[in-house]
């Protein structure tokens, strides 16, 4: 589903999304498959077992996408 990075710490390298189902899902640098870091604002596509990426995000070509399990 679509979300937005609501923080991320550079030097934790985490950071929060909140997704387009109104929950809040944690994420570490590892699971942002960007070549570019995120910073807040960025869009992004969550993955999580009820809804996986490829069926809730169109074509994200140059927006930032990552997947996140739910936690």
């Amino acid at each position: 589903m679509k979300g937005k990075v609501l923080e991320f710490n550079s030097a934790s390298r985490t950071g929060t999304i909140s997704a387009d189902d109104g929950n809040r899902y944690a994420f570490s640098v590892d699971q942002w498959k960007s070549a570019v870091l995120p910073k807040a604002g960025s869009p992004g596509c969550v993955k999580t077992q009820s809804a996986p990426a490829k069926s809730k995000c169109p074509d994200l070509s140059g927006h930032f996408a990552f997947l996140k399990s739910e936690i």
